[in-house]
């Protein structure tokens, strides 16, 4: 089944977008959004942004395998 969905709450004007993708998984989307930092391999996720709140958008396939970080 794809999975579309994008989580965001508040403002979204200077948010960034963290775009997940072969080399962007979800769990690492969600470090570089709670940590606003770049934390993929090779920098492959785009950092957070400390001022507002950032938005993951799924679009490939996701399959949780494995336990997620705590969305803070």
């Amino acid at each position: 089944m794809m999975l579309t969905y994008i989580l965001f709450a508040g403002s979204l004007s200077n948010a960034a977008d963290i775009t997940l993708s072969e080399t962007c998984s979800l769990a690492n989307a969600i470090r570089s959004a709670n940590g606003d930092t770049q934390v993929a391999p090779a920098d492959a996720c785009a950092a957070g942004d400390t001022t507002e709140t950032d938005t993951i958008i799924f679009e490939t396939h996701v399959e949780i395998t494995q336990a997620l970080p705590a969305i803070t």
